[in-house]
């Protein structure tokens, strides 16, 4: 099942879907609505992605921006099943990778759900002379210029519970969730 508000969008990849010789059924709706639907249904998908148009367009809408990552990210969480996985995507470059990373690990949090983040990459940066293959262990996505982050729902280690420790007021997310030596400076 595939989402959208976007008509334009539910066109192209209705296009894609039947040129690729898949069957997927499309639905025109907020994806906030259908994921709080989803989330109260008795059978839950295995798979979520979260992959929203630019959230953050500008500094002066960051605040909100990261709200709304937070808010579908929760949901998409609540509604995967336990021990499912959530594939969620930024495209705001406002937006540091630490700082979205802890809108997930606090959108895991709020759904009373455990996580723990899988390997994830940004794909490779193009080099002139020389083609270079992305780290080990980690994926390259065709479908976006995201980076992809993978995240892994239910119980986490201690390991990953001393990592990730719990929110204290007055921190933003990357501070939140990151301890501070491992923390990127601007």
């Amino acid at each position: 099942t595939g989402v959208d508000l976007d008509e334009v969008v539910l066109e192209r990849a209705r296009a894609s879907a039947a040129l690729n010789g898949l069957a997927v059924d499309w639905i025109h709706r907020d994806a906030f609505d259908h994921l709080r639907d989803v989330r109260s249904a008795q059978r839950k998908p295995d798979v979520i992605v979260v992959d929203p148009h630019k959230l953050i367009p500008n500094k002066l809408r960051a605040e909100v921006g990261q709200k709304k990552y937070l808010d579908l990210n929760a949901l998409a969480i609540e509604a995967v099943r336990p021990g499912g996985l959530v594939a969620t995507f930024s495209c705001s470059g406002l937006l540091a990778e630490p700082a979205f990373l802890g809108l997930v690990f606090q959108a895991a949090r709020r759904a009373a759900r455990g996580a723990r983040l899988l390997p994830h990459t940004a794909p490779p940066r193009p080099e002139p002379r020389t083609v270079l293959p992305p780290p080990p262990g980690l994926c390259y996505s065709p479908v976006s210029t995201a980076p992809v982050r993978f995240l892994r729902t239910g119980a986490v280690s201690s390991r990953a519970r001393a990592d990730f420790p719990p929110i204290r007021g007055g921190a933003g997310p990357a501070e939140r969730a990151y301890p501070r030596a491992h923390r990127r400076r601007p």
